[in-house]
């Protein structure tokens, strides 16, 4: 058994309003005990041990036979389709893999599709969309399965994916990298850069230039030791650091030494002398 959602709308399906209440409750256990691909075994003694553990009286097999016997205008099936492949018997629940998101991790199918001669793993259907096992839901219009989850964004977790930043942020974080020293973890830097305001990117974009010059001056004049005190550009962006008065100031030998070439620059550009 499976865990897997649906929307309330379900109950007002009309095809479905049709079927007898046993069935009603039939048809969405059936998803929970279907593998990835929407099949299962057409066993009606233990769909009934798993869906009906206290009705020993439901006929399944009378259900089942109900739930097929249901057509889409076209007479294709509403809701279920059995069929046999071999000596082995099996359930298609309709239109399952174009709207049920299965968890990523979740086994693939061992069941053969219908129409295929022999059972073995079946290959990832191209509709399935990555995301939690539960997070296919029922339309309130059609009954059927939809990928959209009950007003959570779907799991990410684990995922270093990240969208594209629109030209204009593109454009400003990529004036804003060129002058911040500390180029590492540029990804998470862009992850902080799009979810500024764009009042916030103007101000860290004007403001950077001068509050490293000021850092350069208040640290010790070996670069290696300077560079490792200044913190990430992702962290620098998050806590809005360019609202510092001064950047933190750090004890040690040399900290207002000699300036060198690079310290020159970074001040020239921060429109200091």
């Amino acid at each position: 058994m499976r865990a897997r959602s649906l929307k309330p709308g379900m109950y007002k399906n009309e095809q479905l309003a049709d079927c007898s209440y046993a069935a009603r409750h039939l048809f969405p256990g059936l998803w929970c005990m279907a593998d990835r691909e929407g099949r299962l075994e057409d066993r009606p003694k233990r769909i009934q041990a798993e869906l009906f553990p206290y009705d020993h009286e439901a006929d399944i097999e009378a259900l089942l036979q109900e739930l097929e016997s249901k057509r889409e205008p076209d007479g294709t099936p509403a809701f279920i389709l059995r069929y046999q492949v071999g000596s082995g018997r099996y359930i298609q629940v309709v239109h399952f893999t174009r709207h049920q998101c299965p968890h990523m991790r979740e086994p693939q199918s061992r069941i053969p599709a219908p129409g295929q001669h022999c059972a073995g793993p079946v290959p990832v259907s191209g509709e399935h969309r990555a995301g939690p096992s539960d997070s296919g839901l029922l339309t309130p219009d059609s009954g059927l399965l939809t990928p959209h989850s009950n007003g959570r964004k779907a799991s990410t977790r684990g995922s270093k994916a990240r969208q594209p930043l629109p030209d204009d942020a593109a454009h400003s974080f990529a004036a804003f990298w060129a002058v911040y020293p500390k180029r590492v973890a540029k990804a998470e830097a862009e992850r902080a850069w799009a979810t500024m305001t764009s009042a916030d990117r103007t101000a860290a974009l004007a403001a950077a230039p001068g509050w490293v010059a000021r850092w350069w001056e208040s640290q010790p004049t070996r670069k290696t030791s300077r560079l490792e005190y200044m913190p990430h550009a992702a962290t620098w962006l998050r806590n809005r650091r360019w609202t510092d008065e001064h950047p933190t100031e750090l004890s040690g030998p040399g900290a207002h030494e000699t300036e060198d070439d690079d310290v020159i620059l970074v001040r020239v550009a921060a429109g200091g002398v």
